[in-house]
C-alpha cells in the first residue's frame, strides 16, 4: 500500500464519542418532547395505560427525529455516523469559495486579470461579505483593469465591515489612500462586466436562508453551546413539560370528576322517576281492585 493509498484513523474512542454528545444534544430536546405529548395522548384517549404507551411510542419517534435533525445539522452525519462513524463533511459558504479564491489568485499572479475577474465575482456571489474576496477584487480593478475609482468602493466597504481582521483592514486602508490621489478610467475605455457585483446586496432563495440558518448559522451555535449548559437547559425544558403534563392530567381528572357527579345525577333523577313511576303503578292497581271489588258486589245483589 502506498502513502498516498493510506488513510489517517482516529481513534473509534475520539471519534464515536463526539458524535454520541452531538446526537444527545438534540434528543435531549426532542425526546423528552414528544413522550410528554405521547403520554398527553394517550392518557386522553385510553387512560394511564395508553400514558405508558404513548410514551413509548412517542420515545422512539424522537429518536428518530432526532437523527434526521442531527443529519441536517451536520453533528451527526446521518444514522451511518453513529453505526458506523462516518461524518458527512458540511461546508459553510466560505469554505465551498476557497477554490474560486485558489483560482483568482492563480490567475491574477500570472497576469490573467479577466479569468480572474470573473472567479472572484462567483466568490461574491456567494459570501458578499468577504474581505479578502473585496480586496482581491480592488487590486484586479487598480492593477489588471486600471480603474481606481471602480476599486475605491470595494475598499471602503472592507472598512466598515466589522468582520475584517487588523491586517485586511489596513491593507485597504493603505491601497485606498494611494487610490485617492489618482484618477483613472478602465483600460482602453473598456466596459467592465459584474463591477457591482459584491457592492450590492444579494436577494437569496427561501432555500438558501434555510441552508444557511440549518448549517451555519443554528449548527454553529450548537457546536459552541457548552455541555453543562444544555444540560441544564434540558432539565428545566423536561421540567416545564412534566409539570405542564401534571396540569393537564389534573385538568382531565377534575373534568372526569365532573362527568362522574353529573351522571350520578342522572342516574338519581332517573331512579327517582321509577320510584314515583312505581308508585303510581301501585296507586293505580290499587284503584282498579277497588273498582273490581265494587263491581263483584253490584252483581251479587243483582
Amino acid at each position: 500500500m502506498t502513502a498516498k493509498e493510506k488513510k489517517f484513523k482516529k481513534a473509534p474512542k475520539d471519534r464515536d464519542l463526539a458524535a454520541i454528545f452531538d446526537f444527545l444534544r438534540v434528543s435531549g430536546l426532542t425526546v423528552p418532547f414528544l413522550s410528554v405529548l405521547g403520554a398527553y395522548y394517550g392518557y386522553t384517549r385510553y387512560g394511564l395505560s395508553g400514558a405508558f404507551l404513548g410514551i413509548l411510542l412517542a420515545g422512539g419517534c424522537g429518536i428518530l427525529v432526532s437523527f434526521a435533525i442531527s443529519y441536517l445539522l451536520g453533528s451527526v452525519g446521518g444514522v451511518s455516523g453513529i453505526l458506523f462513524g462516518k461524518k458527512r463533511a458540511v461546508w459553510t459558504t466560505r469554505e465551498q469559495v476557497q477554490g474560486l479564491m485558489s483560482q483568482t489568485r492563480f490567475n491574477r499572479d500570472n497576469k490573467n486579470f479577466e479569468a480572474a475577474f470573473g472567479y472572484i465575482n462567483q466568490v461574491l456571489e456567494k459570501d458578499p461579505h468577504y474581505p479578502d474576496a473585496l480586496f482581491l477584487k480592488a487590486q484586479i480593478l487598480w492593477h489588471g483593469f486600471e480603474d481606481a475609482e471602480s476599486a475605491k468602493p470595494f475598499l471602503e466597504k472592507i472598512m466598515s465591515i466589522a468582520e475584517a481582521n487588523s491586517t485586511t483592514r489596513s491593507r485597504a486602508s493603505t491601497l485606498h489612500s494611494e487610490l485617492s490621489d489618482m484618477d483613472s478610467t478602465p483600460r482602453k475605455g473598456k466596459q467592465i462586466q459584474g463591477l457591482q457585483i459584491g457592492l450590492t446586496e444579494p436577494h437569496p432563495t427561501i432555500t438558501e436562508r434555510l441552508s444557511n440558518f440549518f448549517f451555519e448559522d443554528l449548527k454553529g451555535k450548537i457546536e459552541e453551546t457548552p455541555v453543562a449548559r444544555w444540560a441544564i437547559g434540558i432539565v428545566i425544558v423536561f421540567a416545564f413539560l412534566s409539570l405542564l403534563l401534571i396540569a393537564v392530567m389534573n385538568l382531565q381528572i377534575d373534568r372526569l370528576e365532573n362527568t362522574g357527579k353529573r351522571a350520578l345525577q342522572s342516574i338519581k333523577t332517573v331512579q327517582d322517576g321509577i320510584v314515583a313511576n312505581a308508585d303510581s303503578i301501585q296507586q293505580t292497581e290499587t284503584d282498579l281492585k277497588h273498582i273490581l271489588s265494587q263491581t263483584t258486589v253490584m252483581n251479587d245483589s243483582l
